[in-house]
């Protein structure tokens, strides 16, 4: 879905996986594991330093090309 806040644009997805909570977080805390769920055409890329710590609040920068525009 895709909502519009004032200037900016705001798109949320939802993906349903099997596993409980437990089974699946431990893919999803390392932010490496991004690039492999983004499609390859998007040419993903993370500008934030690594390690990162996934926890609440945690800001990743990235990069992604739409149609070859970065």
């Amino acid at each position: 879905m895709i909502t519009r806040e004032g200037n900016h644009y705001r798109l949320e997805a939802q993906q349903v996986l099997p596993g409980t909570p437990e089974e699946v977080f431990p893919f999803f805390s390392d932010p490496e594991n991004l690039a492999r769920i983004t499609p390859k055409e998007l040419g993903f890329q993370i500008l934030t330093p690594q390690p990162i710590t996934m926890r609440s609040g945690a800001i990743i920068d990235y990069r992604i090309r739409v149609r070859g525009i970065p």
